[in-house]
């Protein structure tokens, strides 16, 4: 119905000189009728029979099977982008617009095949070039064909002049776990091999490498790994942060660990880290005040709630048993929402989850998926509301 009325109303408001001789063609009126009453069958039988009439109408059949298709009326949209194809007498650019279209409806469609058929050629014709390729590594990250992606993820970086380094790191570190579970050793460490050569800091390869080198008792090639990480991507410390502890107090004993988190806390105040100091120190705090009031400075700096807990969930010898009941009660009410809570979001569309995923489940982004180093408001909100229900 838009398309139809915009298509209208753009041709009625041309000068009367161009007008002349060009009166709307009656059987538009009856296909416009059949798409206010919901007559959608008739109405493209309508404008399908109008097409040899009149190729200027070429845009407003595009237009309709957009809609179709947008609408999820997927089959009558590939109804009309196949019968715009099959015309012998249509412009080059009006068909390779009406291949274009029709590749999105088998894409819409899951006809995975025919859809990357139609985008490889137009993408070799250079025609609709950026759009063609981001859908092609779209099909064949659906259907794990790395090789394909690696190869058209170059393809549109040469295309737009930007580096998709990233993201080709990324397929490079799925080739590599896929090596993993087939127990090919040799392949995995060249998959991470040339997944560093396309991003050097790349988190995932990193973490592999460091757990790889972990479990051949290679502690000091993964603390490499691990302050890699802690430098260039620090949100990822909780992620790795018991990992990298077990790697210093290896090579390097309990009080390096503390060292190292104290100088790493300084630059990255992350409230993990602020939870691995708590639980350092408040064996010493339980009994000495200095201590104790230094933690409790540190919290009122850089309040977290897992900081929080860890400090109400402490035995302080001080307390009588009724201020002990107290505190232990405010911990077990933070216990369950920082068990709720979600551990991971994407930074583009928001998408929560309690499992990491290195491509968004909603947005399909790559690398976009970050740890959540504490507890959010809306998780409090949820165990609110969840028990409000329950009462």
């Amino acid at each position: 119905m838009a398309a139809a009325t915009g298509w209208f109303v753009a041709r009625q408001s041309r000068p009367r000189e161009e007008e002349e001789g060009k009166l709307l063609n009656p059987d538009y009126v009856r296909g416009i009728s059949h798409l206010v009453n919901n007559d959608t069958d008739q109405a493209i039988e309508v404008f399908i029979g109008l097409m040899d009439a009149d190729e200027a109408t070429i845009d407003l059949h595009l237009a309709l099977g957009s809609l179709f298709r947008r609408r999820g009326e997927v089959d009558r949209a590939l109804r009309i982008h196949q019968n715009l194809v099959k015309r012998p007498q249509l412009k080059p650019v009006h068909r390779n617009q009406a291949r274009y279209e029709l590749a999105k409806d088998y894409l819409a469609a899951g006809v995975l095949d025919r859809a990357e058929e139609i985008f490889l050629e137009l993408a070799h014709q250079g025609m609709f070039l950026v759009d063609c390729l981001n859908r092609l590594m779209r099909i064949y990250e659906s259907e794990r064909e790395w090789d394909r992606a690696i190869d058209v993820a170059a393809w549109l970086g040469s295309a737009q002049g930007r580096d998709l380094g990233a993201v080709i790191a990324q397929y490079y570190c799925e080739k590599a776990e896929a090596a993993a579970r087939r127990d090919d050793p040799k392949a995995e460490q060249g998959c991470l091999k040339k997944a560093l050569a396309a991003d050097r800091h790349c988190v995932r390869a990193q973490m592999i490498k460091a757990r790889i080198a972990e479990q051949g008792d290679q502690h000091a090639e993964a603390l490499k790994r691990y302050r890699d990480i802690v430098d260039h991507h620090a949100e990822f410390i909780p992620e790795i942060i018991e990992s990298w502890k077990r790697c210093v107090v290896r090579l390097r004993g309990a009080d390096a660990w503390m060292e190292e988190v104290h100088k790493c806390y300084r630059s990255h105040p992350d409230p993990q880290l602020q939870l691995a100091l708590i639980q350092a120190s408040t064996p010493l705090a339980a009994l000495d005040p200095a201590a104790r009031e230094e933690l409790l400075a540190d919290l009122r700096l850089h309040p977290s709630w897992v900081g929080l807990h860890a400090l109400l969930n402490q035995s302080w010898p001080q307390l009588d048993a009724s201020m002990s009941a107290v505190m232990r009660g405010l911990a077990d009410s933070l216990a369950v929402p920082l068990e709720q809570s979600p551990r991971y979001r994407c930074s583009q569309c928001g998408y929560s989850a309690r499992m990491l995923n290195w491509q968004c489940p909603s947005c399909q982004e790559w690398n976009s998926t970050q740890p959540l180093a504490d507890m959010s408001y809306a998780a409090l909100d949820s165990v609110a509301h969840s028990a409000s229900a329950v009462g």
